[in-house]
């Protein structure tokens, strides 16, 4: 889990479970390369499975933004962002920025011209409420999964920490993942 008692990190899993189950993502189906984080998930029940979802969104959000929803890094090589007319920035726990609402129709709840007033880091941003946050990446992860059949990936990846050679994050997301008995042969 999130490891995050400050925040209410416990309403953040149930909130990812919740969407996972209700919306029936084919997260729910796994991955090709799913045995590397959970060599049990073919065995799994439905339940099981968004529960190995929530805990691998978790352990990876760990790596974007520290569990820190108002985390904020202006990225350098993407350019501006259509909608804000700035550089692009990643923002809260999963990193994501004001232009997956035009590439995502999923992803509507990122509300510029009433976050634009606001500070950078001010958490009343609606890209830095946790759960519309955990809302977008988690169908952005969805859709990622069910183009390319993998978790890790390098062309078309959203999220560096997933790619294939960052060995030492996956083992990391690994890791976490550990106490998750039922996952394990």
């Amino acid at each position: 889990g999130w490891d995050n008692p400050k925040k209410n990190s416990r309403d953040w899993s149930l909130h990812v479970y919740q969407m996972i189950l209700d919306r029936k993502l084919s997260l729910l189906r796994g991955a090709n390369d799913i045995a590397t984080f959970c060599p049990q998930f073919n065995n799994l029940s439905v339940e099981q499975r968004a529960y190995f979802w929530t805990a691998f969104v978790a352990a990876f959000a760990y790596y974007e933004s520290g569990w820190d929803p108002t985390a904020r890094m202006v990225e350098t090589t993407m350019g501006t962002d259509p909608v804000t007319g700035k550089q692009v920035a990643s923002e809260g726990l999963l990193q994501l920025s004001y232009q997956d609402g035009r590439n995502h129709s999923y992803c509507n709840e990122f509300d510029w011209s009433a976050d634009r007033k606001l500070s950078a880091r001010d958490p009343r941003k609606t890209i830095l409420d946790p759960f519309k946050n955990l809302s977008c990446g988690v169908q952005i992860l969805n859709r990622q999964i069910e183009r390319y059949g993998k978790i890790l990936i390098d062309k078309g990846a959203y999220w560096a920490v997933l790619k294939p050679h960052r060995k030492d994050r996956i083992s990391g997301i690994q890791k976490q993942l550990k106490p998750l008995t039922f996952c394990q042969p």
